[in-house]
């Protein structure tokens, strides 16, 4: 197999990625025209997808292996990529570091696939970061959207498909200011997730000229059930902008 500058693997590992919209992206790539049937080439290139399919992330996250899986067996109809059938391996990260940290070894070195891509979760994303690095894959987050994984935590194995949270809230507070008013209350997750949305929609209120009254955040672990959520003491909330 010829080898390809790290540009162009990027782009074939992303069509790969789990979303039909690459779908017509690959074809132009490989110079395939949909319904083109070429002899596979090669062994399988094999996806490691890691989501919280038992988590209360579940239910996205089903979707996403769904999307995926959707993806996969279009490309693998029309030739596959670079000659070679793509395979999906899954596993679940139920939303936990140490769970997302095992099952990416288990993926990389037990069932050896090429590089991993999914989690939802900020901090099991960056958990899952660190492993790809370590073990030379290349990791696609396809749900996460902490600042982080492009900040304090990048690096060079890591694709970040999802704009950040500074970039979510900077898209709508406008328009919310604009029609709901700009005196804000934040409830949020107590979870790395939680913390990354509140502060990054109120640096963005702030600069719109808004307040924040306070906020809450639930102390109940995220995803056990129970009768009478509990929640931290609110609190006014006047943080300063980032730099």
């Amino acid at each position: 197999m010829d080898t390809i500058s790290r540009r162009r693997f990027l782009q074939l590992a992303a069509a790969t990625g789990g979303t039909l919209a690459f779908g017509d992206l690959a074809a132009q790539m490989l110079r395939l025209s949909p319904g083109t049937c070429v002899a596979y080439a090669g062994e399988p290139i094999k996806i490691g997808i890691l989501d919280p399919l038992s988590s209360p992330y579940k239910t996205s996250s089903i979707h996403d292996v769904h999307g995926a899986t959707v993806a996969v067996d279009r490309f693998n109809k029309d030739g596959g990529v670079l000659g070679r059938p793509v395979t999906i391996i899954e596993a679940d990260d139920a939303s936990n570091v140490a769970t997302a940290v095992q099952a990416a070894r288990k993926l990389i070195k037990d069932d050896h696939v090429h590089f991993l891509m999914g989690t939802f979760n900020g901090d099991v994303a960056l958990a899952v970061a660190a492993v790809a690095k370590q073990e030379n894959r290349l990791f696609m987050v396809t749900g996460a959207h902490v600042p982080e994984l492009t900040g304090s935590g990048c690096n060079s194995h890591t694709f970040v498909f999802m704009p950040s949270a500074r970039m979510l809230s900077r898209a709508v507070t406008p328009h919310l200011v604009k029609t709901f008013g700009n005196r804000w209350f934040m409830i949020t997750a107590e979870t790395m997730d939680g913390r990354a949305a509140e502060q990054a929609m109120a640096e963005t209120l702030l600069a719109e000229g808004g307040e924040v009254l306070g906020s809450a955040r639930s102390a109940h672990p995220l995803g056990q059930p129970t009768s009478q959520q509990r929640w931290l003491k609110p609190k006014r909330q006047n943080p300063a902008p980032s730099s």
